[in-house]
């Protein structure tokens, strides 16, 4: 179907579980990569919303003073 291989980095977001959204990743002919449940340490953008987090909190500290 597809003239490209496309893999989809499941992060184990409970949408990505739903069956209608398994069954068309199939249909597509997505190859999907499995994480471990838990993966944050494997997930860098866990660690970029760390950082955005204490990025934002400063500033608004830092705003209210």
């Amino acid at each position: 179907m597809l003239d490209y291989i496309y893999i989809f980095l499941r992060d184990n977001m409970g949408v990505h579980r739903y069956t209608s959204i398994q069954k068309w990743f199939q249909e597509m002919e997505y190859k999907v990569m499995k994480w471990p449940p838990y993966s944050s340490d494997l997930n860098p953008i866990e660690n970029v919303w760390i950082e955005l987090r204490s990025y934002f909190t400063k500033s608004l500290e830092d705003s209210l003073i």
